[in-house]
């Protein structure tokens, strides 16, 4: 995966889903193309150890895409704070994932889409943290850990807020 990004240095999107090189690997080429913007990620079958966090070696992306790898998001807004689009699905990330995209201040579109450990604590830092956010997707899987307090802090902070999905979310009068 080196090679790769030492040959092409140009790279502007790298989508990547059943590999078996890791996270290693993903960092091995985004850290040979400064200029890469969109990054997804979907089902890694390689060995992690927990400390490696997915796209560690650049800071021009903007798009981020993880979908069913088990990833350690707390570090990623002091690698990425311009990360503006963040897709995460069926990943293992919880509220400490959240405060670490909390850091992301520019982000405009967040997709929470079958996060399990995700709930009201994380969404409120989100809200309170990322005004410029424009798109928000949130499947709660009908865990019930997102609902009332959740929407009601995105509803105040997010001024900016042009699109919302709810699916398995459970609201009350209150906050609608």
């Amino acid at each position: 995966m080196a090679a790769v990004g030492e040959n092409c240095k140009a790279l502007k999107k790298l989508s990547c889903a059943s590999c078996v090189f890791g996270i290693k690997g993903i960092n091995a080429v985004v850290s040979r193309c400064q200029g890469l913007e969109e990054l997804s990620v979907k089902r890694l079958h390689g060995a992690h150890d927990g400390k490696e966090v997915v796209g560690s070696g650049t800071t021009s992306v903007t798009f981020f895409c993880l979908k069913e790898i088990n990833d350690t998001l707390e570090k990623i807004g002091n690698l990425h704070a311009t990360l503006v689009d963040v897709h995460l699905e069926k990943i293992q990330v919880s509220d400490m994932g959240l405060v670490g995209l909390s850091k992301c201040l520019s982000l405009d579109t967040l997709h929470i889409v079958k996060t399990a450990e995700c709930s009201n604590v994380g969404l409120n830092l989100i809200a309170e943290n990322c005004r410029m956010l424009r798109k928000l997707h949130v499947d709660g899987w009908r865990t019930n850990r997102i609902g009332d307090d959740g929407l009601i802090s995105v509803v105040k902070h997010c001024i900016n807020l042009q699109e919302l999905a709810l699916i398995g979310i459970y609201l009350t009068s209150s906050s609608l």
